[in-house]
């Protein structure tokens, strides 16, 4: 009912005729809606199920990964801005802070069933458009990964508290959220500290310059100082 609500994954099948199949909508569980929630987001969330209008707010589709047996997983994330104008001494400043928040995850199988669908918190925010924000998604092996700077408050987060915020630019740990592509599991790991990569401090790392290699590898490009740009290489060994 609210443009900026997603309340579901809506899944189908085309086929080369333009014929469709497998036609299924899975609704976003209020329990997932409220997981790593604060307490004020889990009352609207509470609230606005007994009107049947619970939802995962500002929701934007990140990707879609088909997989050969033709079962998809749908990677969705939450992004919004806020301009505020301030008036001071005859002046105007305007401000837009740019948020990227929570991701949501579904994998659908190829008849259409749900497999599992799970909510991977984030609290990034910033002033220069996406800069070291949002999430890179690689598909490796067995396993789904989810790449992103957090702040080091949140490695051992539990399911009843909210992320604490990673404000972009000041450093931060480059994080990676694993999940088993049959069971759904999730698994959260350190991948480097930006301000101690093997002795070295990097600075404006781009979620862009992120780029992949192969399956199981990718690289990172980040400035070392004295005009020198580095790649950092992660292998992944699922």
């Amino acid at each position: 009912k609210k443009w900026y609500i997603a309340d579901g994954i809506f899944y189908f099948r085309l086929g080369k005729d333009g014929g469709v199949s497998n036609l299924v909508f899975h609704e976003i569980p209020v329990d997932i809606l409220n997981q790593y929630a604060s307490k004020g987001e889990k009352k609207k969330n509470d609230k606005a199920e007994e009107e049947d209008e619970a939802g995962f707010r500002s929701l934007e589709m990140r990707k879609l990964y088909v997989a050969q047996d033709g079962s998809a997983v749908i990677s969705g994330e939450q992004y919004y801005e806020v301009t505020t104008t301030t008036y001071s001494n005859g002046r105007t400043t305007t401000t837009t802070r740019y948020f990227y928040r929570d991701i949501l995850v579904t994998k659908v199988n190829a008849d259409g069933s749900l497999a599992w669908m799970r909510k991977l918190p984030k609290y990034q925010i910033g002033t220069n458009g996406r800069g070291g924000m949002g999430m890179e998604h690689i598909a490796s092996g067995k396993s789904h990964y989810f790449f992103f700077l957090d702040n080091l408050k949140n490695m051992a987060l539990t399911p009843d508290k909210a992320p604490a915020r990673h404000m972009d630019g000041a450093g931060g740990f480059f994080t990676a959220y694993k999940i088993d592509d049959a069971t759904g599991e999730v698994t959260r790991h350190s991948v480097f500290d930006m301000r101690d990569v093997k002795g070295t401090e990097v600075f404006q790392f781009m979620t862009s310059r992120i780029q992949v290699v192969d399956e199981n590898e990718f690289v990172v490009e980040v400035y070392k100082k004295q005009k020198e740009d580095v790649l950092i290489k992660v292998k992944i060994n699922d």
